[in-house]
């Protein structure tokens, strides 16, 4: 990870990505003291595994299709398989992981990167977040730096966050937050 997180580092540190407000004393520490981390979850709803990998006991295939995976499968083994023989992996992508291979694959810009669309919109200009996940949008630059050699945003705008009363910031998960929908039902979405 350490060689990963150094593009994005330099990035910043000579201007090619420019933080809103400077922030470059928390930006050092953290891409210096980077850890691995997986990039697949176990949970039930996410963005599915661009690849399917078929499980057969103890060893695996990495397969597109479940004929390709059949086929995998029983040359590796040397058994003749069945489709029931196999499973597919359930896991899901990381939210961070997936948010890395966005702005790149939505326009197939790793297979093609040339082509009109990725040219038109990658990089983007402003990334506007909250200073609690700027680290992991700092990662969705070092896989651009890695892929195309463009970050994926030149500004990030770092705007606060608000709390509530106790100083917990405000969620839907804990509830302390408005419902947008109220919002929206009440004054409108304009």
């Amino acid at each position: 990870m350490e060689e990963l997180a150094k593009p994005a580092l330099t990035a910043v540190e000579d201007g090619t990505v420019q933080l809103f407000p400077k922030i470059h004393e928390h930006l050092s520490h953290w891409m210096t003291n980077i850890r691995d981390w997986n990039i697949s979850r176990q949970l039930w709803w996410a963005t599915d595994s661009c690849l399917l990998l078929w499980v057969w006991k103890q060893d695996f295939v990495v397969a597109i299709t479940k004929e390709e995976a059949l086929e995998k499968s029983t040359q590796k083994t040397k058994t003749l398989l069945k489709e029931q023989d196999l499973r597919q992996e359930n896991d899901v992508l990381d939210t961070w992981f997936s948010s890395w291979l966005w702005p790149i694959s939505v326009f197939d810009g790793i297979r093609f990167p040339e082509n009109e669309e990725i040219q038109y919109y990658y990089p983007t200009q402003d990334l506007v977040t909250g200073p609690d996940i700027l680290f992991f949008w700092l990662l969705v630059c070092d896989v651009g730096l890695c892929f195309s050699k463009s970050a994926a945003f030149s500004k990030c705008i770092s705007h606060r966050i608000g709390r509530d009363s106790q100083g917990r910031k405000m969620s839907k998960q804990l509830g302390n937050s408005p419902d947008a929908l109220a919002l929206i039902e009440k004054y409108g979405a304009d």
